[in-house]
């Protein structure tokens, strides 16, 4: 798979769970900023943590690796997504 400019990363697939990644978003939602290195992510579809490396590859991580400015992000995305699930 070949990196898509539009969307900032290398088209793979989640570490933890395999599903397809082939997009990425802000935490507003905006699809204008590209993720860069030491950027995380949340799988939409297992809700499993990632950080994008250089070239927009994506690495598995846990949420112990995270600084805890982001836990709080984290966990704030998690419950309004467990939120929009019930």
């Amino acid at each position: 798979m070949t990196f898509d400019p539009r969307v900032g990363v290398f088209p793979g697939h989640c570490p933890h769970c395999g599903e397809v990644i082939n997009a990425a978003t802000s935490e507003t939602g905006s699809t204008l900023i590209r993720p860069k290195a030491g950027d995380f992510s949340i799988c939409y579809a297992c809700l499993g943590l990632m950080e994008f490396m250089d070239g927009g590859r994506l690495r598995k991580i846990e949420r112990k690796d995270l600084s805890p400015a982001d836990r709080e992000l984290v966990d704030r995305v998690l419950r309004e997504r467990r939120e929009m699930q019930s």
